[in-house]
């Protein structure tokens, strides 16, 4: 039987000045990266790119042990998120980062002080704030995204509460101006349930909006225990069969992200255990979030 934890994959070349150049300006956008392994060092050794995306470590010289972290020395946990070789045999390693933060990575073979950086920026969701509306006034995100309040227009404030009576703690979280001198206000949501904000002085003219904030998942896991085993495809099965209670995380149980749930995400799921299929769909095999749009949600 498989299992659900993440998998890691196990005569130098002349390198040639346009492969180099190419290397060095690669991963400055935010989008799916390539960084490539020379006999002694990699490039680039820094890149940007946002929540989901991923970052392909491709050999063209030498041997290589692509280790996370930033040293061998046990107190940096060398390795806590992945270790592969990158060598003519193992030619490449994908990993995808479903989380915000920096994280570094060094080549255990060649330890000479170069430590790569990958800093990975929250996903944003942009609510634009137009005559007396937030727009849309409700969006879906999930743990560590980015909300983004654009002004577009009027005097406003963006201030977390479902109004202005004291007993919904006004302001608690944020309580910030929206107007032509401060246009942007961000907050990245670190807790999962929903969120509602309003505009103080609009508020007579019902100008609030919420957030649902999901908890993060990993694909498969329609029972929400942690892993992904045979139990998973079965509480599917009796959801859709035996009428019994839907899943929590309907985005979870949605193995083949089809954006919604049938017998053919059972199925995949049996296979992922039992058969040919290696992996189910991002977030998988560690927490994330679901990028595709679908009405799924995942609630605790």
């Amino acid at each position: 039987m498989k299992t659900s934890g993440a998998s890691l994959n196990t005569a130098p070349m002349t390198i040639s000045c346009v492969a180099l150049l190419l290397a060095i300006f690669t991963g400055s956008a935010h989008a799916d990266v390539t960084i490539t392994f020379f006999d002694t060092v990699f490039l680039p050794t820094a890149t940007t790119i946002t929540v989901g995306e991923t970052v392909t470590w491709e050999w063209s010289a030498g041997d290589h042990v692509l280790t996370s972290g930033v040293s061998s020395d046990p107190a940096d946990d060398p390795g806590a998120l992945f270790q592969a070789p990158i060598s003519a045999a193992n030619p490449t390693f994908s990993y995808t980062f479903n989380l915000p933060g920096t994280y570094s990575f060094f080549d255990e073979l060649h330890e000479t002080g170069l430590v790569g950086t990958i800093i990975v920026e929250p996903f944003i969701t942009v609510v634009q704030i137009v005559d007396i509306a937030f727009t849309p006034q409700h969006v879906n995100v999930f743990v560590g995204d980015q909300v983004r309040f654009q002004w577009i227009e009027g005097i406003h404030t963006v201030t977390s509460g479902a109004s202005s009576n004291p007993t919904d703690n006004p302001g608690a979280l944020f309580d910030a101006p929206s107007t032509v001198g401060q246009p942007v206000f961000d907050f990245v949501v670190t807790e999962s349930g929903l969120l509602h904000y309003f505009c103080v002085p609009h508020e007579i003219f019902a100008m609030t909006g919420t957030v649902q904030v999901q908890p993060l998942f990993v694909r498969g896991d329609t029972n929400s225990d942690g892993t992904v085993d045979v139990a998973d495809p079965i509480a599917l099965l009796g959801h859709l069969f035996l009428m019994e209670p839907a899943p929590n995380c309907l985005d979870a149980a949605d193995s083949n992200d089809s954006g919604g749930l049938d017998i053919a995400d059972a199925i995949l799921a049996l296979d992922f255990l039992f058969g040919s299929t290696t992996a189910l769909p991002a977030p998988f095999p560690n927490v994330g979030g679901d990028r595709t749009a679908d009405s799924l949600l995942c609630l605790e």
